[in-house]
């Protein structure tokens, strides 16, 4: 059987969830035969490898299963990972039952109000304290009712002992939480008893193989393609993050778009220019429109008022 081929960028969270799923399923998670991770640099689309991407999809995970059929999206991918070796690390439940209520955890964990997810990127570009605050409230209550979820199941993860996909699912959201938030929003999550499954469910998937691998420092596969150039994973999160934090995204996006592998390529006070100036002229360009408007308008109402006085002259 030939090897699944995954795009993969090894800083994306929905990426991380398919690399763990392959993980779980491999004999030896150290040396894998499962797959192929091709590290894409989607910020520069002219490169060989971003085209060959581009043409399954427009975010990773993405890649081709054993028939060579396309694969999208990362919990489908996760799904077929363990469908690829079912008895290998099985990643749901054997019954219907538990299926269900492990489908029931993942729906709640990433919508709705104890989402996981969302808050982490609400909370990483919001610069306003007061609003930063109640995100920051909002992911903390999320983590508080994930606790509860995790003592009733027994721990140490949501279906007890089984490590399944509903802790896949939430795993690189909460790893980037607990790394960039602290540096960037001065955000903890409290070590009180409120919390204390919380933090021992962290304690238990950072200890397994297959997240110990996807959560290690970059690869010389990374430093070749991907254009930062931190190699610790904690500052390499933070060097591609800042973009976020510091609300400017597409500016960097610009940046990156031709930037070369393995150097540190974001220049964030550059990017802040640059938004600044896009501002000032997309101001500037909203003030002409409404002059031009108020002169057209002003034009419509003398010609009309000269029409209607014509039309008086014209009955008197």
């Amino acid at each position: 059987m030939p090897p699944v081929e995954l795009f993969m960028t090894d800083f994306c969270p929905f990426a991380q969830r398919a690399w763990i799923a392959f993980l779980e399923k491999e004999s030896d998670p150290e040396h894998p035969k499962l797959f192929n991770y091709r590290e894409v640099n989607y910020f520069n689309k002219s490169l060989p490898e971003t085209k060959e991407f581009l043409k399954v999809h427009n975010t990773v995970p993405a890649g081709y299963d054993t028939q060579g059929n396309p694969l999208r999206e990362s919990m489908p991918i996760v799904y077929y990972a363990d469908q690829l070796r079912p008895k290998q690390n099985p990643l749901q439940p054997a019954s219907d039952e538990g299926k269900e209520r492990m489908k029931k955890l993942i729906t709640k964990f990433t919508t709705g109000a104890a989402d996981v997810t969302v808050p982490l990127y609400q909370l990483l570009m919001e610069a306003d304290p007061k609003k930063g605050a109640t995100h920051s409230a909002k992911l903390l209550s999320a983590y508080a009712e994930l606790s509860r979820e995790l003592q009733a199941s027994g721990g140490p993860f949501l279906m007890g002992e089984q490590f399944t996909v509903a802790d896949i699912a939430l795993i690189p959201f909460i790893q980037r939480a607990l790394t960039l938030l602290p540096h960037f929003r001065g955000f903890s999550v409290p070590e009180t008893a409120e919390y204390a499954a919380f933090h021992r469910f962290v304690a238990a998937f950072e200890a397994r193989p297959s997240v110990r691998i996807s959560n290690a420092d970059r690869l010389p596969r990374s430093m070749a393609v991907q254009p930062f150039g931190a190699q610790k994973r904690k500052d390499y999160l933070i060097e591609m993050y800042s973009s976020y934090a510091n609300g400017v995204n597409a500016e960097v996006r610009e940046q990156l778009a031709h930037a070369p592998p393995g150097k540190s390529s974001v220049d964030i006070p550059a990017a802040l220019r640059t938004k600044a100036a896009r501002e000032a002229q997309a101001r500037s360009q909203l003030r002409q429109n409404r002059a031009m408007r108020a002169v057209a308008f002003a034009a419509i109402g003398a010609v009309v008022a000269a029409k209607l006085f014509s039309v008086y002259r014209a009955r008197n």
